[in-house]
């Protein structure tokens, strides 16, 4: 599952595809709308809603983005890997503190 290779594999977190290697756009509005039935339908949200989120990061969707981190992140509760999700995948969304000796 998604969340087993970022585990082994830290150096797929920020890794985006290019479209010849993304499904279909049919495809991937079908993917969308199957995830966002497993969150309606599913007890436990955060896979579904990591998944979405990942989707949204290929298609640089940050609305998409934000909205299934929101989903797995309340469903998981204390998961480590969202916050470093947001950091990753919404960079300049998070707030940045004073610079200091740079010029």
């Amino acid at each position: 599952n998604l969340r087993g290779l970022f585990n082994d594999h830290p150096e797929v977190l920020t890794v985006r595809y290019g479209e010849s290697v993304l499904p279909p756009a049919d495809r991937i509005n079908w993917i969308q709308t199957e995830l966002q039935r497993a969150i309606a339908a599913s007890a436990d949200q955060s896979q579904p809603g990591l998944l979405l989120a990942y989707l949204g990061y290929q298609l640089e969707s940050r609305q998409l983005v934000r909205y299934g981190l929101a989903v797995a992140g309340a469903a998981s509760g204390t998961d480590p890997l969202i916050p470093l999700l947001e950091r990753l995948w919404l960079p300049e969304e998070q707030e940045t503190g004073p610079t200091i000796g740079i010029e």
